[in-house]
């Protein structure tokens, strides 16, 4: 289906709703192969541009491949085409962690969204199982990530001061 389309932003999008398509992960994670049919970059980018599609970037399923992903992201960046990023950790085969509980640089890849200048959306895509039970923790590890995510990229927190409740 999607090779039938010849431009995403005005068949699908009809110019009023922005398109992208994600990088996936590899799969199984202990083998490392990604079995997708877009899972070289430069074939995605290809895609991408041949077929007017934006990007939408996954830490988690970039870092299920090479915790390094750094590499990979500006790879990606570099083609204009990223529009999106779903932001989380990865580590011991589990995708969406919250940041700090798996293996990926997340602080040193928000300083390369920094670096880029990158002003689109950044998206946290989290597992439910990442978050405490109790409703009360669960708005405190938001806005910890919150505060986290504002101090990296060096925009003033609206939530300092304040305290959850």
């Amino acid at each position: 289906m999607a090779k039938k389309i010849k431009d995403f932003q005005s068949e699908i999008g009809q110019d009023g709703v922005l398109i992208t398509i994600e990088n996936m992960p590899c799969l199984p994670q202990f083998i490392k192969v990604n079995p997708y049919m877009l899972a070289k970059i430069d074939s995605m980018v290809h895609f991408m541009e041949e077929r007017n599609l934006y990007m939408t970037f996954d830490t988690a399923h970039s870092g299920s491949m090479n915790t390094d992903f750094l590499g990979d992201f500006h790879q990606y960046y570099d083609s204009g085409r990223m529009r999106n990023i779903h932001f989380s950790d990865y580590g011991n085969g589990q995708e969406h962690l919250l940041p700090g509980h798996g293996a990926l640089p997340l602080t040193r890849f928000l300083n390369h969204l920094k670096e880029t200048g990158y002003n689109h959306a950044l998206v946290l895509e989290l597992s439910p199982h990442e978050f405490p039970e109790e409703p009360e923790m669960i708005e405190e590890t938001l806005i910890e990530i919150f505060e986290y995510l504002c101090q990296e990229t060096r925009h003033p927190s609206p939530m300092r001061g304040k305290t959850a409740g």
